[in-house]
Parts: structure tokens; C-alpha cells; sequence
């Protein structure tokens, strides 16, 4: 939640005037603004909670509700408020929260209540009435209990202490009406001038049943009314204050007294009542009287004091009240103002009986006053450019804000009615519909030049100004507010026209078809900059970041739906970004300022507050995150009716004719993370430190280990230092990353069987240092160790637990590459990185919830990824991989765990697949406490092994099927007739949904293909099919494999997306052209180029870095591999290097984004090689027509580097039509060999490629350019 810089409550409505109650110790004032009642704290004027009318009365709403009269009783804690002939009370309940507490309808108009002693008085234009609360069987009801007759509505009526008498005054009439509404009697008080207020004195404790009047008549003189001691009931004047008693050159004054009747014990304190005058001039002075208590007060005796200094903007024009603070020390009392709103708090020891001692008074404290405030209910907020001012508009009024300083506050106000406001220099400009009116700030208004079209928006743009039409857009200088020209729209079509958040000149169009198109306006033109179709109908609202960033919102007519789109296209990207749905109504949206790209969602009741989460290598996390919820209810139960960012990251929202300023920073932030919203949002997705065991996996993945054992050394300097504090440490890894890493760091380790890190060059090529700091701190076991049990008992700030446990793995893995370098291949080495982080997740998942609620919920998965598998399958060391995964099942690997692993879809030998599948079916079958043979039977009969289950179910007696299994076990199922049974058991175990069992029986009867359907089909096991039908077949070239992986799992991985699945199964049916198309290229296009049909296609997904790392493995791993990459276009691969560099920078990678673009090599295409005729007389047609540009020529300098060797896969005398064929060149002796010369120095012959291939072939050397 956002801290609350200030709120900005509406205005008060004049004829409720202002109450007060004491609440908890905490004195309140209570006024009426539109239809709500505002509480403030005193003397701070903080908001301490806002009252609906609607919450008593849900017929009412906001917009057609004006409170006409309040009324406030501390001794109850009851407020009443009334609207028409409507009365609604409040009391507080637990902790803040006021509830409703009564209702009650009269039959006329109500002009002034006032609560006293359980009694509420109800004024109306011809009848004054006093109502009694009782509770009926819980429920609060009012009985009238007086009423009488009136000529109008009284000016002022009010309530004694006891509730019996009831004094009440006609506006400019001259006489008080005192009426005991027990008894039914009336007395008349006349004065010489007509009353302008009145009140009660409230007694002290001793005497609460004295009746003393205090009346103020026009003149500023001051009455005061008692009983003599015969008639108790029957009021006196006993003695007065005229004008001159508080300044004797002012008589334009208003005076105010002491209100006791919400502090009551402060006036006992004091033993005097004061009366204070307010000039013109804003002086205030005090007088005392005293002996009012004594009975006869007969030695009443007016004191002197000395007057405050003026240090306010208090008036008598403001409705000045005075009430007493309190205060534990001494007694303050508090100078309030209706309008503007302002609290001044004094010392009053201070100011009574002279000056003591030769001290000076304490100076007064003024509160901030708020400025000019909305009485209706605000429709607009319109922003400035730069977000330093913005304007807040209603039905007929205008107030122009600042927003400069920690919180904003109002510049003007103007009462006009208008559809469009912008700031410009002198102030506000305004359409009223008609003309453009400039609203200056010294409150005076003129007419400008207006266009003749209806204006339908403003954009800012540096010093100009630009009014939109339907068809038109004027440029206006904001300085002389001249119509400097025009230019037509470019799109007449668009439904939605927005300006693009932080820049000028530019605006986004939006099509009821849903396409978005980007315009920048400059001399007296615009120009397209992009465009996107987003194929959404409908669009209702839409917003544009600095970025370009999208946010558009559609209605269904049920819920709402918000996408959001990035206007960096590609083929790799749609522009999609993130998608959501809210049942409820979206108002606004509204972006940061910057290149952050915060965006605030306005509900009626809150604001979400989203940004773009950072992604992870390994969880599935959405695009966009929804971080903060801002709301106001917890004091006001106004709906919210628009939200918006400033310019340093603080938030308005305004709620009814209330505005809300939140600041930028937050009330409970995460630990060790920035309490500023925006500095939180760019550490959220910006940049990671080079410890975060993100970036540490994804250098590890990148085959820099050698950047990692650095990165980790100078973490173990950092965590292991002596008297390391939490604040040494935190420090420490700030600056981990001021010293550049060495490239030649361990050179002795650049040989190793993880040599393919030479491929890639290190992040930085600057010049390096000496880091020897002693062999204490080399990367080594005691090191690692000391380190680990550290991270243990002390994690590192700004993890999570789960991403603590992830940097540990990481460390100990590295350690184990380090020490196994010789051993582990890089494709084995992530797989094993994936396998640890699997089990990690899987063990946090079943681990209680943490107590972080900014760590997301971790969901079990039932295996790795696809991705991982593929690691697997191309790593030359899978006999370690298997022996880390046996280990990691505890040496009982059963078919889930296999399954989990992907064990028999990466291992390679057949005869390994058939020696880990007996494991299994072994590991099935001791599993549990009983030996069930039909756990294993499906793995067994896969093998062959029929007689080995025969005999597993020698030895299970306690079966029920035991002697049926026996039997029919003991048959040869190579006749045919045993094969039909067995078919016949296996559609009947079918129909008793015992699946497995069933496709056990398939193989049974040799029916391989049914088995396989069982498994995809039933048991929904896409590996099991596989297993089986590799093991079965005893070869990856079978037929029922084949059609497995054309017919079923291509059509999954292209409907999932899922681009690794399908480059497995390509490279298993030996199209490995495909598989290194499908990484990069459509799915629609490579599925133009198979057989079989493919019904859906995924949306695409390249949010995945690695997938460039596959590629630059396979692209010329084989012949028919380099034959699939030269199919690519160059900039297809450009454009999919920048879209994995965008991902690596979402991921906080920017290091490694950066790395990945500076070295990247691209194959450069060449020219076709001329082509003999002595080739062309061998028959060959030759294609000497140039590749295209786009097309490679040549595959040779597929990463810049030589590669070791070239698997030859390509039979090269049946190439496919399409491609021109070799030319048939001379034979040569082998110990000569003829020179082909190349158009450049570098060869591109199939000579040098042939010399470094895998296999042993022997083919006619050719020219390569015409392979093409």
C-alpha cells in the first residue's frame, strides 16, 4: 500500500456549517461536503473518515445528494446528518469504522438539527420537533416527543444541556425563543439588533442543571443570559461585551467563545469563559469573564488579554469556531475557518493575564489550509506533459493543481462549465463546446481563437499545443494561444484516439477492427511510425506508454477485458505481452512517466497497479504482474472515479469531489528492497546482480563457468569476511561487480571436456586483474563448503527462500563441474542444472506456505521440461547423466520417476534403453509390499521377457488372477490362436479401464500399434508409448515409432508450441533440417512441408533463451541440419537474436543480453561457385541464377568458429529436386589433391568438410555453392 500524502476532502456545504465530537481522546470535526460528512483530526485536519448518505439511504448516490444540516454529541458519539426530509446517524463501532445507527423521515424539508442528551432537535421551515431514540428488540427507533409551529426556518436552534430547553432565533429577527419542551412554556429574550448566533454554556460537573445563554447579535456584542435564583427557568441579562471591549478601531468583527461542549473539563481548568474576536485584518483578541458560575452572578467581571499575532488566514467571514484541544500539558485551543479550510492552534496559557514571567507566548501552529475545493463531484483529471501540474474538472468548476512539492496543492479555481481542459502558460485552457476560453490564474477569463471544428482532445507538444478534431489537428502556441495551422488527421476511421504518454507529437489510433497504428506529427504532418493488428473488436479504451506499450480495454458485455501490446514486432513476437479479465467496470488507465511502464487500472473501488514481472528460467510466471492495490476504504466509501501518476511517481485518484495524493513510496516494503515505487519497479525488472542465482544459471547454461567461480569467489570474500554485519555484507554485494573479471581466469581448465566455452567469448574483453588473493579464497571445495554452511544461517537479502536454495545448487553444482570437467559435456551439465532445480521446486511445493507474501506460490511438477530432455539427447556423456539420475531416485528409478526424468526419450543406445527399461519393470515390481506381477508386465512383455513374468506369477499366491495368469502364460504366443486371445483379454481389460494392463496385453499378441494407442490415448502417457514402441522395435528407424512421432507428437508439440518436442521428434525421424527450422521458422510454414495434417497451432512462444543455443548446437551439427539452417533468412536469424536478447534483459540478464549480441556471428551469404562445362556435359542442370539475398550460399562460417567435425546424414546423389545438383568433378589421385580454387580466401569446398566428418565416407569432391 502507498503512503497518503494528503487528502483533498470537497468543499463544505455553507448551510451545514461545522460540529465536533471527541472520539477516543481524539477531537473530530465533522463537516458536510455535497452528500457526505467528512471527519478531520484536530488540529492536524488529517482525514479521519468519510460518511456516505448513501450508506444510510442506498437509494441515494452521490451525484444528486447535498447534506443540508449536521449535528455532533460526544457524550453519545453520535452524528446526524439530513438530507431533504431524510435523517441519517452514525455512531462508531470497533477501531475506526462508523456504522449506521439510525434513520429517521419527517414530513417537511429539514434546514438544522442538534443532538443533546439523547434528544434530536429537527428544524424545519414551519416546524420546529424534538425526537427521543428507544431501542425496540434491538433496533433504534425515534418518538417525537415535542413539536410546535414556526413562521419560518430558524436561523439557529439549539439544544440545552439537559435536552428540556430549547432556544432558537428567525433570521434578522431581534427576539430568542426559549421554550420548555417538558413543560410547554415560552419565553422571549429581546435584543436592540437582530441575532446573528447563539449557544448554551455547557456547566461544570457540579451544576449541570444552570441555565446560561450566550447570544450574539449583528452588531458583535455579546449577551449573556441566566436565571435569577426565584425562577430557575426564567432567563436574565446579567451582562454584555460590546465590539469596542475587543478592538477599539474595528467593528467589523466576529466574535466566537470557548466551545465547552466537547472539552468540557478544559473551561473547569481555565475557571473563566473567553470570548475571541476575529478582525478584518485577521487580529485576534481576548477577553475573559469570570464569577459566571456564582449564583446570583452579580460580580460578573470582564478581563483584558493581549491580542495573537496574525499568523493565518482567519477572517470573520470564515464561520470561526473555537474549541479546545486535547492536550496533556497544557491547554491548547484550536481557530478553525469554514472557507478555506484551516485549523489554528494556540497555547491560550499563553495569551491569559498578561504576559508572566517576562516569556514570550508560544507561537501558534497553522495547518496547511487546502486550498480551493470541488463541491461537485469531479469528472476529469487531465494531466500536463511532464506531470508537475494537472486539472481536476467538474460539472461547473475547474481547479488547476501544482504538483511540484511532496504533495500537490490547488493554484486556482474557476466556475465554468466545459468539455476539454489543458495548462498552458498563463493557466487553464478550456472548450467549453463552442470557444476556447483561457482561464488565467489571477481569475479573470477570455475568448481566444477557436477552430470551427469541434475540438475532441488535446495533446501536448513541447511549447504548441495540438486540438484534435474528427478530421483535423491545429497546432496552438501555449504562449499566445495562436492557431499556428492545421493538419489533416491521417486516419479518419479510427475509433480511438490517444496521445502517446511522454512524447509530444506522437498519437496512437485505434481501429474498431482492433489494428493499431502509430503517428508522430512534425511540420505540419504525420508520420507513420508502425503499426499492429491486435485483432480485437471493440476496443472501448486504450493507453500508450513512453515505450510504446499498448493497454487496451473491451467490454463482452459480461466482464472486461485488458490486453496489453508492445510495438516491437517481429516474427517472433505478436506484440501480446500479457492478458487478463476483471468482472469489474475499468475506468481509467493511466501510465507512468518514463521508461519504467508502470500502469495504473482505475476500478470503482481500487487501483491495480501492474508492471512487467521479470521472468524465470524455470517457472511459468505471467508477463505482467498486478503489484500493489491502492484503495481508500478504509475511510471513505466513495467510488473512486479516476487514477493517474504524476511526474515523480506519485499517485492522485479523486473519488467524488474528493482528491487523494498517494506518495511514491510504500507503507510496508519488501525486505531490503526500496521503499519508491519506481525505484522498486526498476529493481524488479532491471538489471540482477551478478550473484543472483539467475544470472549465475544462466551463465552456467552459457558455458561460462569460469565467469561464475569468480563471481562466487568474490561472494565468499564478501559473506565470509570477519565480524561480517547484515549492513557489511549488504554493501559488500553492492559493489561485488566494481572490479572487472579476468578472461584468462584459470587457463589450465580451457582444455577440458568443457572446452565448448571457447566458442563464446567472456562478458567483458577488458583489461584484466590480479585476483589472487591468496589460496584461502580460490574456488575449491573447503572454500564452497565454508560458504554453503554460511548461506545456511545467513541468506542473502533480496532472496527468497526458494531462490536462496537455488543459489546454493547452483554453487554445488558448479563445484561438481569444476571438479568433473573432464568428464560432463555442456548439454549434460544443464541437464543436471534442470534435474536439481526440479527437485528443489518440487520439494518447496510440499513445504508449508512462507511467510513472504511477495515470493509467488510454488506448484509441484510431475517432470522436467521438454527442454531438458533435449539437453540429454544431444550430450555425448549420457552414461554420467543416467548414473545422476539413478542416484537422485535412490538407485529405485519406477516409471513415474523415469517419466519425471525423460530418461527414454534422451537415452541414445538402444541396448542402454533396454537395460534401464528392465530396471524399471524390476523397480515396479518391488514396489510396495505385495509383488504384483501386473505392475511390471507392460515393461517386461516390451522387452520380450514373457517367460520371466510367467515366473514372477509363480510367487503370486496371494492373487486372485494368479492361476488364470499361469495358465495363459504358459502358451506360445507366436501362434496365432494365442495371439487372438490375447488380443480378446486386452479389448476386455479395456472395458474394464485397466489400461495399462491392457497394453500389456497388446504386445502380448504382438500388437505394438494398439499398445501405443493405449498409452496416448487412455493413459494420456505420451513417454510410455514412446518407451515401449523404442524398446519393442529395438531400433528408432521402426515403423510404429515413425508414425508415433509424425502423427502424434509433432501435432502436440505444434499445437503446444512447443518448439524443443518438435526438434526432438524431427531429429528422431531424421529430418534435421526441420529440426533446426522449427526453432525459428512459423510452424505453419514447416507444416506445409510434412505429410501428415496438422490441426492446431499454439501461439508463438520465444520467450526462451535457450532455444538460440539450441540452434547455434544443430544449426551445422549435420549436413542435413546445415542444409535446414541455409533455408533460414539472415535477418529471420537477426531479428531472432535481438528477440532473445530482449528476453535476456526480462529476465534481468542484461549482461548477457549485451554478450549475446556482440558475439553473434552470422553466416554470410557467397557467391554460387562457376560451374564447369565439362559438369554441364555429365548431365548436371545447373542453377547459376545467384541465391537470393536472403538465403545463405554457404554454411561454413555458421558461428565464426571451425568446427570439429560434421556428421555426414545426406545422401548426396539423391538430393531433392529443388536444390541443384553437384557437378561431377575429375577423380584425383589421393596423395595429390586438386586445389578447388573459391571465390574467396576462405574454402567453402566440401574438401575440408569431408576431412573432419564423423564417419568414414568417401564421396566425389564437388562444388558445394551448387548444393544449394
Amino acid at each position: 500500500m502507498l503512503q497518503i500524502a494528503r487528502v483533498f476532502p470537497g468543499a463544505p456545504n455553507d448551510e451545514a456549517g461545522l460540529c465536533f465530537l471527541l472520539h477516543k481522546e481524539q477531537l473530530l470535526v465533522a463537516y458536510a461536503s455535497q452528500g457526505n460528512i467528512i471527519l478531520l483530526k484536530a488540529p492536524t485536519l488529517e482525514v479521519h473518515r468519510v460518511l456516505a448518505f448513501f450508506e444510510a439511504y442506498p437509494g441515494f448516490t452521490e451525484l444528486d445528494t447535498r447534506i443540508c444540516a449536521i449535528a455532533a454529541d460526544s457524550d453519545y458519539g453520535l452524528i446526524a446528518a439530513a438530507v431533504g426530509t431524510q435523517v441519517a446517524c452514525w455512531v462508531p463501532s470497533s477501531g475506526e469504522v462508523w456504522k449506521v445507527h439510525s434513520t429517521l423521515n419527517v414530513s417537511l424539508p429539514i434546514r438544522s438539527l442538534h443532538h443533546q442528551a439523547g434528544r434530536l432537535m429537527v428544524a424545519s421551515d414551519e416546524m420546529v420537533s424534538v425526537w427521543e431514540q428507544k431501542d425496540e428488540g434491538g433496533i433504534v427507533v425515534w418518538s417525537k416527543v415535542w413539536e410546535d409551529k414556526t413562521e419560518s426556518a430558524p436561523l439557529v436552534a439549539r439544544l440545552s444541556e439537559t435536552g428540556a430547553a430549547l432556544a432558537y432565533a428567525y433570521k434578522d429577527s431581534k427576539t430568542v425563543h426559549i421554550i420548555d419542551t417538558r413543560k410547554d412554556t415560552k419565553q422571549i429574550l429581546p435584543h436592540p439588533r437582530p441575532i446573528a448566533s447563539l449557544a448554551w454554556r455547557r456547566p461544570t460537573a457540579g451544576n449541570r442543571s444552570s441555565l446560561t445563554l450566550y447570544t450574539v447579535t449583528c452588531d458583535s456584542t455579546v449577551r449573556i443570559w441566566q436565571p435569577v435564583l426565584d425562577a430557575p427557568h426564567d432567563l436574565r441579562l446579567w451582562g454584555t461585551i460590546d465590539s469596542d471591549s475587543f478592538f477599539a478601531d474595528e467593528r467589523a468583527i466576529h466574535v466566537r467563545w470557548l466551545d465547552r461542549s466537547v472539552r468540557p473539563e478544559e473551561g473547569e481548568a481555565l475557571h473563566e469563559d473567553i470570548f475571541f474576536a476575529v478582525d478584518p485584518k485577521g487580529r485576534i483578541s481576548l477577553r475573559t469573564v469570570s464569577n459566571i458560575e456564582r449564583r446570583p452572578p452579580t460580580l460578573l467581571a470582564v478581563h483584558a488579554s493581549q491580542e495573537m499575532p496574525k499568523a493565518h488566514t482567519i477572517t470573520p467571514d470564515n464561520s470561526t469556531a473555537v474549541i479546545p484541544i486535547p492536550s496533556p500539558s497544557d491547554t491548547l485551543v484550536m481557530f478553525l475557518s469554514q472557507r478555506p479550510l484551516q485549523a489554528l492552534s494556540v497555547t491560550l496559557s499563553s495569551y491569559l493575564d498578561g504576559i508572566k514571567d517576562d516569556s514570550q507566548p508560544l507561537p501558534p501552529y497553522v495547518t496547511e489550509p487546502f486550498g480551493v475545493q470541488h463541491s461537485e463531484t469531479i469528472r476529469g483529471l487531465h494531466l500536463r506533459g511532464d506531470g508537475r501540474a494537472f486539472v481536476t474538472q467538474a460539472d461547473k468548476e475547474i481547479i488547476l493543481w501544482d504538483a511540484t512539492s511532496s504533495a500537490p496543492h490547488s493554484v486556482a479555481r474557476w466556475e465554468l462549465q466545459c468539455e476539454l481542459a489543458a495548462i498552458v502558460h498563463e493557466g487553464v485552457l478550456v472548450y467549453t463546446g463552442e470557444d476556447l476560453v483561457l482561464l488565467a490564474k489571477d481569475g479573470s477569463q477570455r475568448r481566444v481563437q477557436t477552430p470551427e471544428r469541434p475540438i475532441l482532445r488535446f495533446l501536448y507538444s513541447g511549447m504548441y499545443l495540438l486540438a484534435l478534431t474528427n478530421t483535423h489537428c491545429f497546432e496552438i502556441d501555449r504562449n499566445t494561444l495562436e492557431i499556428l495551422g492545421e493538419a489533416p488527421l491521417p486516419d479518419d476511421e479510427a475509433s480511438i484516439r490517444v496521445p502517446i504518454f511522454g512524447h509530444n507529437r506522437e498519437i496512437l489510433d485505434v481501429s474498431e477492427a482492433g489494428e493499431l497504428t502509430f503517428w508522430r506529427y512534425a511540420d505540419g504532418n504525420f508520420r507513420k511510425l508502425g503499426g499492429l493488428a491486435t485483432g480485437i473488436q471493440g476496443v472501448s479504451m486504450a493507453a500508450c506508454s513512453v515505450d510504446r506499450r499498448s493497454a487496451l480495454v473491451k467490454f463482452d458485455g459480461t466482464e472486461y477485458h485488458l490486453s496489453i501490446w508492445n510495438s516491437r514486432l517481429s516474427e517472433f513476437s505478436s506484440g501480446l505481452e500479457f492478458e487478463c479479465t476483471f468482472s469489474e467496470e475499468i475506468l481509467s488507465l493511466r501510465w507512468t512517466f518514463g521508461t519504467s511502464d508502470g500502469l495504473a487500472v482505475c476500478f470503482k473501488t481500487h487501483v491495480v497497479i501492474m508492471w512487467p514481472e521479470r521472468m524465470t528460467y524455470f517457472d511459468t510466471t505471467p508477463s505482467w504482474a498486478s503489484w500493489l492495490h491502492v484503495s481508500v476504504d478504509k475511510f471513505s466509501p466513495l467510488a473512486l472515479r479516476g487514477a493517474s501518476f504524476l511526474g515523480d511517481g506519485s499517485l492522485v485518484v479523486t473519488a467524488g469531489n474528493q482528491v487523494i495524493a498517494f506518495n511514491p513510496t510504500l507503507l510496508d516494503p519488501p525486505p531490503s528492497e526500496p521503499s519508491n515505487i519506481l525505484a522498486l519497479l526498476i529493481s524488479r525488472i532491471g538489471p540482477l546482480p551478478d550473484w543472483h542465482p539467475q544470472v549465475v544459471l544462466q551463465c552456467l547454461l552459457w558455458n561460462k563457468v569460469d565467469r561464475v567461480k569468480q563471481v562466487v569467489e568474490r561472494l565468499a570474500k564478501v559473506v565470509l569476511q570477519e565480524e561480517a554485519t547484515a549492513e557489511s555484507v549488504q554493501s559488500g554485494l553492492l559493489h561485488i561487480n566494481d572490479e572487472p573479471y579476468d578472461d584468462d581466469y584459470d587457463e589450465s581448465q580451457k582444455t577440458s571436456a568443457f572446452r565448448s566455452t571457447q566458442r563464446h567469448s567472456a562478458l567483458f574483453n577488458s583489461d584484466t586483474t590480479d585476483m589472487d588473493e591468496g589460496d584461502e579464497w580460490k574456488f575449491s571445495r573447503p572454500l564452497i563448503a565454508k560458504l554453503l554452511k554460511v548461506l545456511d544461517e545467513r541468506p542473502l537479502p533480496a532472496l527468497t527462500i526458494n531462490e536462496e536454495e537455488h543459489l546454493e545448487a547452483l554453487i554445488e553444482t558448479t563445484l561438481e563441474i569444476d571438479e568433473q570437467r573432464r568428464a560432463l559435456d555442456a548439454n549434460g551439465i544443464r541437464y543436471l542444472i534442470s534435474i536439481r532445480s526440479f527437485y528443489i521446486l518440487n520439494r518447496k511445493s510440499k513445504e508449508s506456505p512462507n511467510v513472504f507474501e511477495q515470493e509467488p506460490v510454488i506448484e509441484a511438477r510431475s517432470r522436467i521440461r521438454y527442454r531438458d530432455m533435449v539437453w540429454a539427447y544431444h550430450s555425448d556423456t549420457q552414461e554420467l547423466l543416467l548414473q545422476g539420475c539413478s542416484q537422485a531416485c535412490n538407485n529405485k528409478m519406477t516409471w513415474d520417476e523415469a517419466r519425471a526424468l525423460g530418461i527414454f526419450l534422451w537415452i541414445t543406445s538402444t541396448d542402454v534403453l533396454k537395460e534401464q527399461m528392465e530396471v524399471v519393470a524390476r523397480n515396479e515390481y518391488m514396489a510396495g509390499e505385495e509383488r504384483d506381477p501386473e505392475r511390471c508386465s507392460l515393461y517386461y512383455f516390451a522387452l520380450g521377457k514373457i517367460r520371466l513374468v510367467h515366473g514372477l506369477w509363480k510367487q503370486a499366491a496371494w492373487h486372485h488372477e494368479q492361476s488364470m495368469m499361469l495358465r495363459f502364460l504358459a502358451n506360445d504366443f507366436d501362434v496365432p490362436r494365442w495371439k487372438t486371445a490375447a488380443m480378446k483379454n486386452a479389448y476386455a481389460l479395456l472395458g474394464k479401464k485397466r489400461y495399462q494392463y491392457a497394453a500389456a496385453f497388446f504386445l502380448l499378441a504382438g500388437a505394438l500399434t494398439d499398445a501405443v494407442n493405449v498409452c496416448v490415448k487412455q493413459l494420456n502417457d505420451i513417454q510410455l508409448a514412446i518407451a515401449i514402441a523404442r524398446v519393442y522395435e529395438q531400433n528408432d528407424d521402426g515403423p510404429v515409432l515413425r508414425d508415433l512421432l509424425l502423427k502424434t507428437v509433432i501435432p502436440i508439440a505444434f499445437a503446444q508450441d512447443n518448439r524443443w518436442l518438435g526438434s526432438w521428434a524431427f531429429w528422431m525421424l531424421h529430418k534435421r533440417d526441420l529440426a533446426v527450422r522449427i526453432i525459428m521458422t512459423p510452424l505453419t510454414d514447416v507444416a506445409k512441408t510434412l505429410d501428415v495434417p496438422i490441426g492446431a497451432f499454439g501461439r508463438p512462444n520465444y520467450d526462451d533463451p535457450s532455444l538460440a543455443m539450441l540452434f547455434s548446437q544443430l544449426k551445422a551439427k549435420t549436413l542435413q541440419a546445415a542444409q535446414g539452417t541455409s533455408e533460414i533468412a539472415p535477418q529471420t536469424e537477426f531479428n531472432f537474436v535481438l528477440q532473445i536478447a530482449r528476453v535476456f534483459c526480462r529476465m534481468g540478464c542484461h549482461i548477457l543480453a549485451l554478450d549475446l549480441v556482440r558475439s553473434w556471428s552470422f553466416d554470410r551469404p557467397t557467391a554460387p561457385t562457376p560451374v564447369s562445362q565439362s559438369a554441364v556435359e555429365d548431365g548436371y542442370d545447373m542453377d547459376t541464377t545467384p541465391p537470393p539475398p536472403m538465403r545463405r550460399s554457404s554454411f561454413f562460417s555458421l558461428t565464426g568458429r571451425r568446427r570439429s567435425s560434421v556428421v555426414i546424414d545426406v545422401n548426396l546423389k539423391s538430393l531433392p529436386e529443388t536444390r541443384a545438383p553437384s557437378p561431377k568433378l575429375p577423380t584425383v589421385a589421393e596423395d595429390v589433391p586438386e586445389v578447388v580454387e573459391a571465390p574467396k580466401p576462405r574454402r567453402t569446398g566440401i574438401g575440408s568438410l569431408m576431412k573432419s566428418a564423423k564417419q568414414d565416407t568417401k564421396v566425389p569432391e564437388f562444388d558445394m555453392d551448387a548444393f544449394f
